[in-house]
């Protein structure tokens, strides 16, 4: 199928050729489009983080969209990233409604936005959230691809980490920082469907 390619301008490699360096080669792929704006969700595999697979939007950084804290104009792409042996069936779906929601209110997701959902994000599963951050486990080049959109904008990647209740309301009561710290000390596997809560 073609592959949706947002507007380049100086970056060396496109955001393709990013995404599949980054997060794995392109495997599938799904076309979308919500309030006129074309958008896919691909299938990555086999990228640098062994035993991961990721699902991402690609076009959606074709649109820019506002900050909730400031004037700044986002251009941003979702990645959802789960352990090879358990993904979930509602994959694509989820990324898709968080997609769909920030075209829908043309507001981009933040770095340690909270977004709850109404029971739970995969069946099975009792994860009630997810906390966005940058794909720190890829390194930081995948954090960002230059030269998406007008003006030469970067586009930033907000990875979607599923979270529980529990670990949603320390997030709430200490902070993103006290959180991220319990996970550096927790031998916790983030990508992993079946882990248990952080949080006591």
């Amino acid at each position: 199928m073609p592959i949706l390619q947002p507007q380049r301008r100086k970056s060396k490699m496109s955001i393709v050729e990013h995404i599949e360096k980054n997060f794995g080669k392109i495997s599938k792929g799904w076309s979308f489009s919500e309030d006129a704006h074309p958008y896919q969700i691909v299938e990555c595999r086999d990228g640098s983080v062994e035993g991961v697979v990721s699902f991402c939007t690609l076009g959606l950084s074709n649109v820019g969209l506002k900050s909730a804290v400031s004037p700044q104009i986002i251009f941003h792409e979702l990645l959802l990233s789960v352990d090879q042996h358990e993904v979930p069936k509602n994959a694509v779906a989820i990324v898709k409604q968080f997609a769909d929601d920030a075209l829908a209110s043309n507001y981009a997701l933040l770095n340690n936005q909270l977004v709850q959902r109404e029971g739970v994000v995969f069946e099975n599963h009792l994860f009630s959230a997810v906390w966005v951050k940058p794909p720190v486990f890829f390194g930081d080049e995948s954090f960002s691809h230059e030269g998406v959109g007008r003006d030469d904008v970067s586009c930033i990647f907000a990875w979607l980490v599923p979270i529980f209740d529990s670990e949603l309301g320390y997030i709430k009561d200490n902070g993103a920082d006290a959180f991220e710290a319990l996970l550096e000390n927790s031998s916790v596997d983030v990508f992993s469907l079946s882990r248990k809560s952080v949080v006591d």
